[in-house]
């Protein structure tokens, strides 16, 4: 029984590393979606331009 319930240990262990990673991905693509949002809404002539600058050193 010993063993059962170490391997079920095991098993929920995997099972939380694959939901944490799961909730990294999501987190990144909320954060991409919302930085596509959020540099489609500025007017076309200051988005070169801020990309310009966050380019150069």
């Amino acid at each position: 029984l010993d063993t059962f319930y170490f391997s079920l240990d095991i098993f929920y262990f995997f099972l939380d590393t694959f939901y944490f990673s799961l909730d990294i991905v999501y987190f990144f693509l909320d954060t991409c979606s919302v930085l596509h949002f959020v540099l489609s809404s500025f007017p076309p002539g200051v988005y070169p331009r801020l990309n310009a600058t966050g380019s150069s050193p």
